[in-house]
């Protein structure tokens, strides 16, 4: 008898073992991308908070850049999308005040123009709005671009940031060599202790690394992704880490959990952050934040849904207010 339990004992350890197996690469890409799949266009409503590192006391402490917006968009390359920012808080050095609120909308139409359109603006002081809003719509230009630099930043944040998409397992893939596994070799998957999937690769020729957190409980859901570089400019181990977490999902269809709460977080090593303030003075003129002092933005979804027909096209569309006329930044480039 007492063999005999011992031998069942044996097997449920032997399968526990399997079910808790890491499983192929292919075989989470493959699911990441069923799940992108069935994200056609998707609107979400949300807000931010931005949080500045405070080394004397070795915690993070929020500003006043947030913003209020709703995001509708389509879930493809160079995809339509709309942006409203009602307002956003954001740091302001031309001015008075030490903070600008802008409401605005920005999207980009079915021939890859990003168009941004200031709507109204109110200094903002940090703890409270100033005077009164100033109109940007009547008789105002809206910039206009599909090359520059200023259009394709705008784009890319709304991608990566406001959309939420930047936080799904197969968007956080694509920004990878994991995602192209038969160019790059020894990748390696394996289990974390709290049951959750490890993909990690690593190139020792250029002193980056990235690791992906991946919950197979949830299709293989980004908990977390980080991209380190190290002893490429000082000695030290991490010069430059950038964090993305998930710490909650949302499901939104079959096999599909959307982010809802987001974290980045970018920190550079004291070493690092030294030698770059000496090389590049010019990043702290004008009064302008240390982009060399750790930085974290949070993301919190309070809305998500996937649109379809009529009520796709309605949040894809845009009508700006009339007499208002473009300015093509493409020229300035």
């Amino acid at each position: 008898m007492k063999r005999a339990a011992i031998i069942i004992l044996s097997l449920l350890m032997g399968l526990s073992s399997q079910s808790f197996a890491a499983p192929p690469l292919e075989e989470i890409l493959a699911a990441l991308e069923q799940a992108n799949e069935q994200i056609g266009v998707v609107k979400v409503e949300g807000y931010t908070h931005e949080y500045r590192r405070d080394d004397s006391a070795s915690s993070w402490k929020v500003t006043p850049a947030t913003s209020t917006f709703s995001c509708a968009f389509e879930n493809k390359p160079q995809g339509r999308y709309v942006l409203n920012q009602n307002p956003s808080i954001s740091r302001w050095i031309l001015g008075a005040a030490p903070y600008l609120a802008t409401w605005s909308t920005q999207f980009r139409d079915a021939d890859g123009f990003i168009t941004y359109l200031s709507r109204a603006t109110q200094s903002h002081d940090g703890t409270q709005l100033l005077g009164l809003p100033q109109s940007r719509c009547s008789g105002e230009q809206a910039d206009c671009g599909k090359k520059s630099q200023f259009s394709q930043g705008l784009a890319q944040r709304a991608e990566r940031f406001y959309s939420g998409l930047g936080f799904t397992g197969l968007r956080a893939i694509r920004n990878t060599p994991v995602y192209a596994p038969d160019r790059f070799k020894d990748i390696a998957v394996s289990d974390t202790s709290d049951g959750m999937v490890l993909v990690h690769f690593e190139s020792p020729q250029l002193c980056v690394a990235w690791d992906l957190t991946l919950d197979p409980e949830k299709n293989f859901a980004l908990v977390r992704y980080t991209y380190s570089q190290g002893r490429v400019l000082t000695t030290a181990d991490d010069e430059i880490t950038q964090t993305y977490e998930v710490p909650e999902h949302r499901p939104i269809a079959d096999g599909v959990w959307y982010p809802v709460h987001c974290i980045v977080t970018t920190e550079h090593s004291k070493e690092c952050a030294a030698l770059l303030r000496s090389r590049y003075p010019q990043s702290l003129d004008r009064g302008q934040d240390d982009p060399y002092v750790g930085r974290r933005e949070e993301l919190v979804l309070t809305k998500v849904s996937l649109l379809s027909g009529n009520d796709a096209e309605t949040n894809l569309t845009v009508n700006l207010p009339e007499g208002t006329t473009f300015r093509s930044i493409d020229e300035h480039q």
